[in-house]
């Protein structure tokens, strides 16, 4: 009965270190998803990518990072377009606002 203990202890803490719950994106590395997402949709053009400073530029909402961002291309047109993370699936989403 003594070791039961020690054993449900270890058993909990490795419960808490598991994957799903320290895969969560820091905004650095959504930042950093942003950019692929941008330049794999864009693949030829290279475009920079620029993110909106400001309190509204970034939201942290259930599970997602938001981000405005502005596309320059080779062209030199600026673009305005909203990056969407997923915390839990590090993945990202580029679309353009509704005008």
């Amino acid at each position: 009965m003594r070791l039961a203990a020690p054993l449900l202890l270890a058993a909990a803490t490795l419960g808490f270190a598991s994957p799903a719950a320290s895969a969560e994106v820091s905004v650095a590395k959504a930042k950093s998803l942003c950019r692929e997402a941008v330049v794999s949709a864009t693949a030829p053009e290279a475009p920079r990518v620029s993110f909106d400073s400001g309190h509204k530029a970034m939201r942290a909402v259930s599970g997602a990072f938001i981000f405005d961002i502005r596309v320059r291309t080779r062209d030199g047109r600026p673009e305005k377009a909203v990056c969407t993370v997923d915390r839990l699936a590090a993945s990202a989403r580029v679309t353009k606002p509704a005008a």
